[in-house]
């Protein structure tokens, strides 16, 4: 049963208890940030920082904070990713997808494109990535790009978000915004390609997030609050929306939690199906964000700082 936005809208919104802010890293230019079990990692953008021609950079630092480190330098780092042994980035000025081992060491090209690849996500084999209108994978080591799937969507960019889990991408297409807000859709496709399949349809969907139950979207709409949170199930269905909230910058989930960044408060809040939206941080200026079993990340990039909050 689809929930009510008003009734989601006049829910009341909670000041979560979940431990302090804390600052891990400061004096960076953060675009997008990745977590493993150790270790922070994040895009340094060169073209946020104002210096013409300086290098970007894909940095770590421990979970605990301390002095951040240099993996590698890249004209125009965005997307990053994490896995047991690896970083991997997408350089938004040369099209490529690069890795460097997580302690350091020599960085190396998966792919070369002639497009602009902005977000990642990587599982055992692969790396996972929109370009253009298209939705694609390369082995972890490098090769032969797969296209899994093409998307008849309009937009900047056509595929605004992309996830995954042990069997489907899930990608989401957008409505258009302006004159009116129409309906796009939230899309999986099997790992290897194939059909894609309609999950839900929803109002200009943008980020997107998954765990082992759900899929989590944000959306624009045409009203104040003008953002949405909504759960859809991995097989797909109605989507059940949790909260209306301001300008959604990014979102992540875990365990039945979905965490969201509202640009317009400068917060960071986390909802469940179960339970009552809670504000987990304040001054908060971010369009990335990253969690674990513990806390949830973010770079802040008016302040510089990459940062944690317990969940």
């Amino acid at each position: 049963m689809r929930t009510s936005l008003m009734s989601v809208a006049a829910a009341l919104v909670l000041v979560c208890g979940c431990g302090s802010q804390r600052t891990l890293a400061s004096g960076q230019h953060p675009a997008q940030i990745a977590v493993d079990a150790t270790s922070v990692y994040w895009t340094d953008n060169a073209f946020d920082n104002g210096s013409t021609g300086q290098m970007g950079s894909v940095m770590k630092v421990a979970l605990s904070g301390g002095t951040p480190a240099v993996l590698a330098t890249s004209p125009n780092p965005i997307g990053i990713a994490v896995d047991a042994t690896s970083v991997y980035w997408s350089d938004y000025s040369d099209g490529t997808l690069k890795k460097v081992p997580s302690a350091g060491g020599v960085p190396v090209t998966i792919l070369a494109t002639n497009g602009y690849i902005d977000s990642i996500v990587v599982d055992a084999t692969s790396v996972y990535y929109a370009d253009g209108s298209f939705v694609n994978s390369v082995p972890l080591s490098g090769g032969t790009p797969v296209r899994l799937a093409t998307t008849t969507a309009y937009g900047s960019p056509a595929v605004p978000a992309i996830a995954v889990d042990a069997t489907s991408v899930y990608f989401t297409e957008p409505g258009s915004v302006y004159p009116a807000y129409t309906e796009g859709s939230v899309m999986k496709v099997p790992l290897t390609g194939g059909t894609p399949v309609m999950l839900a349809s929803i109002t200009n969907p943008y980020c997107l997030a998954v765990d082992t139950t759900n899929v989590y979207v944000s959306t624009f709409l045409p009203s104040n609050p003008d953002s949405a949170i909504a759960t859809v199930g991995l097989s797909g269905g109605t989507p059940n929306f949790l909260v209306t909230t301001r300008a959604v910058g990014a979102i992540a989930a875990e365990a039945g939690d979905v965490y969201w960044t509202d640009r317009v408060n400068a917060t960071v809040k986390k909802v469940s199906v179960s339970s009552a939206p809670a504000t987990l941080a304040t001054g908060v200026n971010t369009f990335a964000i990253a969690v674990d079993a513990t806390s949830v990340y973010w770079g802040d990039t008016v302040a510089g700082t990459i940062n944690a909050v317990g969940r």
